[in-house]
């Protein structure tokens, strides 16, 4: 039994179907590309000092992840906070779920999301299993981007995995005054 990513649900709202790992995008076929955010919304067209020198993925970004076939995998809006905490709030069908929890450590530019974690639910809220996602992230661009990859595991309600996407992740800063 294949899964497939509803898009949303906590960090990735991942719904069952037959489709496979490379279709997870369940609106591929419409050519869903990333939002173009307003200018104002970045912090790059502002003079901001990082929240956090010691950690600058510390704040708000705007995250686009891409499968390892060149698709949208889905994206986001994403807090990292300073005290190892992060949330993601996936641009998705909210029926499916859409938040997800993670811990994250760094050395300098270089962060590691070590958990990122959800339930997953189909659009009829039906329990499907969890999502675990791990990331490497370097922080670049005076601090308003971040570019990495991914390896998202996707577990049926039993503990078995049954799905994995890898992929890599884009982020720029926003202004989050």
């Amino acid at each position: 039994m294949k899964y497939s990513l509803m898009v949303a649900a906590a960090a990735i709202a991942l719904g069952f179907s037959g489709l496979s790992a490379e279709a997870c995008n369940p609106f591929l076929d419409k050519a869903i590309t990333p939002t173009k955010l307003p200018a104002e919304m970045l912090a790059e067209n502002h003079n901001l000092k990082l929240p956090d020198g010691n950690n600058p993925i510390v704040g708000l970004w705007h995250v686009v992840h891409t499968d390892s076939n060149g698709n949208l995998f889905f994206e986001s809006y994403d807090t990292w906070h300073s005290d190892g905490n992060e949330l993601e709030e996936v641009n998705g069908d909210p029926r499916a779920g859409q938040v997800c929890l993670g811990q994250w450590t760094s050395k300098g530019t270089k962060v590691h999301l070590l958990a990122h974690v959800t339930w997953l639910y189909d659009i009829n809220g039906n329990y499907q299993g969890t999502m675990n996602m791990t990331q490497t992230n370097t922080v670049r661009g005076r601090g308003n981007e971040y570019d990495g990859t991914f390896d998202c595991k996707i577990y049926d309600p039993n503990g078995n995995q049954v799905d994995e996407v890898t992929g890599t992740t884009a982020a720029e800063r926003l202004v989050s005054q």
